[in-house]
């Protein structure tokens, strides 16, 4: 019986091979790249499919504020129930 002991150091480059898959994976899901979704693994095509989704909904988020200064007054919304211009 053989019991296998791992460094710091060997933790530390496994972690950091961790973390640049999955930067490289969210370049990849933000560049919009073409895949086949039904044969990938399923936790990279959720990410592959989530991320845009989140970016966008982000992005539609912070374009709804009426309080926003980069439209003029006529393109804004309508001021949303729950956000008046004080609080929002």
């Amino acid at each position: 019986m053989t019991t296998e002991t791992t460094t710091p150091l060997q933790e530390m480059s496994a972690s950091a091979g961790r973390s640049q898959k999955l930067w490289s994976l969210v370049r990849e899901a933000l560049a919009g790249s073409r895949h086949d979704y039904t044969t990938l693994p399923v936790r990279r095509a959720i990410l592959l499919l989530a991320i845009p989704m989140v970016a966008e909904m982000l992005m539609e988020s912070l374009s709804r504020c009426p309080t926003s200064s980069g439209c003029p007054s006529s393109a804004r919304p309508p001021p949303l129930p729950w956000c008046s211009p004080s609080r929002c």
